[in-house]
């Protein structure tokens, strides 16, 4: 995929909150920077292209679940102390 195929709009249809494709793409960037391998060929050496390129193409993506509470544990304090 040329670099220049990837538009915000597209990717805020994969995933639709903005703050969240902002994160996951920086912290995908720092693994790359860190020497993680690539999932997707890119004509940039970028490492946040890359990642930009990743999420567009669907090799990485991103788990809703993540912003959820650990445990259910803590659910269950907040709604004792609403009591």
């Amino acid at each position: 995929m040329p670099d220049s195929d990837v538009k915000m709009a597209d990717l805020l249809k994969l995933v639709p909150n903005r703050y969240k494709l902002v994160q996951a793409v920086a912290k995908r960037a720092r693994q790359l920077n860190d020497g993680a391998t690539a999932l997707v060929e890119c004509e940039s050496s970028n490492p946040l292209t890359i990642a930009i390129h990743e999420i567009a193409t669907g090799a990485i993506v991103l788990d809703d679940r993540a912003s959820e509470p650990e445990s259910s544990e803590a659910g269950e304090e907040q709604e004792d102390s609403d009591q």
